[in-house]
């Protein structure tokens, strides 16, 4: 079963999941994406998706992880190796990127990471910061202005919720490790109300430092709000569509500026379908935030739903786990296909990109996008949430 994801920094890449279950094997499908965008055309080409119309006890605490956090190493490594890239992943080193012919990779180690990954004879480069910053790959020092924190975030979901109480619903959907509360605001013309309609989940933030996620979520909460009953496709949207929204998944990460939440644990591989023991996960949905995420999409039948990460300007779509195409692929190319030619990023099969297991899959239907965006600043007066 699965969800979704996307990450970013200042000048950001994000990529977006949009999984679909099927009934046969419960599968998902992956979809990436980037570029310069503008904020109402990525609201747009999200709402776009939209109109296409999920087992475990207490949270296991992991010892001898490493969380990568601001002062982790942004470096390049060589793959030449044939099993270099899940031999990286299984040493629980997180990869930001890896370039499409499969000779390199952008990696975020800690210094002792750094000095196996040269054991290894992966030739590991630290990347300059200006660099890093620049790519995304490592947050400025002036992200803290560019992005709303947790009690923003908090703040402006409440704002939202008794401003348009008719078309949204806040709930606390549980809690994180430090205990903070993993919201999630349901749009929907009748929120008290289980209508036979389909059901979309939107979430940002599995990875903490992906900040770009909770703001791509948050504008598209605006968007929807500000619009219905003057916008027509958005009125049918939400009239006609059950629309989860869950800015950050991982609440203490993007707190402390980390990848990992505070056990150490990629949330990211922390999903039970398809678990590795990839990125520091003991076992399947070991962490509250993760238990949080699978009990929200048991109790909703989603058709579909994304997950904005940031870090690469690709379109990706399922299997992520391996080469087989899905029994859905046509309608997942079609979908990423989309994507690509608004974007113009290149569009390939999430397991041809590189593998990863564990991931969210809950829904139907699941697409990555990874997108490249420079975003306005925060202000005062405006309404769009930007960085």
């Amino acid at each position: 079963m699965g969800i979704c994801g996307l990450h970013c920094d200042r000048h950001c890449r994000h990529y977006t999941n949009i999984h679909v279950p099927y009934l046969e094997n419960r599968g998902i499908t992956e979809m990436r994406r980037s570029t310069h965008v503008a904020h109402q055309v990525i609201v747009l080409l999200v709402c776009g998706v939209i109109g296409i119309s999920s087992i475990v006890g207490g949270t296991v605490v992991v010892s001898g992880t490493s969380i990568h956090g601001p002062d982790s190493i942004v470096a390049t490594v060589t793959l030449s190796q044939a099993n270099a890239v899940s031999l990286i992943e299984r040493h629980g080193i997180p990869i930001l990127t890896v370039d499409q012919a499969k000779i390199s990779a952008v990696v975020l180690a800690s210094p002792e990471e750094f000095a196996w990954l040269a054991s290894m004879k992966l030739s590991p480069r630290a990347v300059p910061d200006g660099v890093a910053e620049q790519q995304g790959w490592k947050p400025g020092t002036d992200h803290g202005r560019d992005f709303h924190s947790y009690a923003q975030m908090t703040a402006l979901l409440q704002n939202i919720s008794a401003t348009y109480p008719d078309i949204t619903q806040l709930y606390d959907l549980g809690h994180s490790v430090q205990g903070r509360t993993i919201w999630g605001l349901k749009v929907t013309d009748n929120p008290t109300v289980e209508e036979d309609e389909p059901e979309v989940r939107m979430c940002g933030v599995h990875h903490g430092n992906e900040y770009m996620g909770a703001e791509l979520c948050l504008l598209l909460a605006q968007y929807l709000t500000d619009n219905y009953g003057t916008n027509d496709t958005i009125t049918d949207l939400v009239d006609n569509r059950e629309i989860w929204i869950i800015p950050m998944v991982n609440p203490d990460g993007h707190e402390m500026g980390t990848r990992e939440n505070v056990n150490g644990v990629d949330l990211n591989r922390d999903y039970g379908y398809m678990w590795g023991g990839w990125g520091g996960s003991p076992g399947p949905f070991s962490q509250m935030e993760t238990q949080v995420m699978r009990v929200n999409a048991l109790e909703n039948a989603f058709v579909l739903s994304l997950s904005f990460h940031t870090s690469a300007a690709v379109v990706n779509y399922i299997w992520n786990y391996k080469a087989q195409r899905a029994p859905d692929d046509a309608v997942m190319v079609a979908l990423s296909n989309q994507y690509g030619s608004r974007t113009g990023y290149d569009v390939t099969e999430g397991y041809d990109w590189y593998q990863t297991m564990g991931t969210p899959m809950i829904s139907a239907m699941d697409v990555e996008v990874t997108l490249t965006g420079q975003l306005r600043p925060r202000t005062q007066t405006s309404k769009v949430p930007g960085r």
